[in-house]
């Protein structure tokens, strides 16, 4: 299939979806997304300290299991050492080999370096504060610096509804059924309905954003590169020196004094960081004129 048969074939599944409801059911997500920062700003104005103990919470267990898997990774290369030492049967010590390394490669992908454990938190704590700031959900908005991220996110969103659908497959005819003998479950089926329509859209909108993405995909590569190249040129400096604080933090992030006395002596870096919270004024602005990112590059 040559590019021009697939942009006609992404227009027609886009269509589809459009036809399934997915741009009307996008405003009522934006809606919500509006309401929902709104509520935080106004009843939760401790939010980020929340968020932040939050994140230390999921990364100290997320240490915790990791340093067990690495336990019992260990505690079990050691023990197939020591049955295939006690056996000369080769076919009984490949069965023993076969069982042990299904074992060992599961156990394998719980085991996370506690450096990448801390730069996730630190990494969620930054995304916690750009949402934060400018009112949008990460995985609902496009970030034009990196666009390519915007497939992950998407991808991630219709696992989780798909999982929810799952789930109402099973639940629904069940309460259905009991609602209809025991009214008082009428509530749950009701539920379960409701729900059902909303992973619904919800996976559609996916969908439908998946197909939008896809069909630029080219384009948002070349405007990520773009946006390198240039905030390479612009912010250079006070990026590299942002950097630094980071890893000096490990799991924790620098005050905005730290940033500020960590650049006093460097006049490009200065002005670079000034420049920096200049073009973020100026895009929150923007934001609040125009709301979706998704909306702006991803329509047909």
């Amino acid at each position: 299939m040559n590019n021009v048969e697939e942009r006609i074939d992404y227009d027609k599944k886009i269509e589809l979806c459009k036809k399934l409801g997915a741009d009307k059911f996008q405003k009522v997500v934006f809606k919500v997304e509006e309401l929902k920062f709104k509520f935080i700003r106004k009843f939760i104005p401790r939010y980020l300290e929340h968020m932040d103990k939050l994140f230390d919470w999921i990364g100290k267990k997320e240490l915790e299991s990791s340093k067990k898997s690495l336990k019992r990774y260990k505690r079990i290369k050691e023990d197939t050492i020591q049955r295939l030492s006690r056996t000369t049967s080769e076919e009984k010590k490949t069965r023993i080999k076969k069982r042990a390394n299904r074992k060992l490669k599961r156990i394998k992908q719980r085991i996370i370096p506690a450096e990448v454990i801390k730069k996730n938190v630190q990494t969620n704590k930054l995304l916690a504060r750009k949402e934060y700031y400018l009112s949008q959900n990460r995985n609902y908005h496009m970030d034009l610096d990196r666009p390519t991220e915007m497939l992950a996110y998407l991808e991630y969103n219709k696992r989780v509804h798909m999982n929810g659908l799952k789930r109402n497959a099973v639940f629904l005819p069940i309460f259905t059924g009991l609602s209809i003998a025991f009214p008082i479950v009428t509530p749950l089926a009701a539920y379960e309905l409701a729900s059902t329509f909303i992973n619904f859209q919800c996976v559609n909108i996916q969908n439908c954003n998946i197909y939008r993405y896809k069909k630029r995909e080219e384009k948002f590569k070349k405007v990520e590169e773009r946006r390198t190249q240039t905030n390479v040129r612009d912010y250079g400096n006070v990026s590299t020196i942002v950097s630094e604080k980071l890893k000096e933090k490990e799991d924790e992030l620098p005050t905005i004094d730290e940033i500020i006395e960590s650049v006093r002596n460097n006049p490009e870096a200065r002005a670079e960081l000034r420049k920096m919270a200049q073009r973020t004024m100026i895009k929150r602005e923007n934001i609040k004129k125009n709301s979706s990112h998704v909306k702006k590059l991803g329509g047909n």
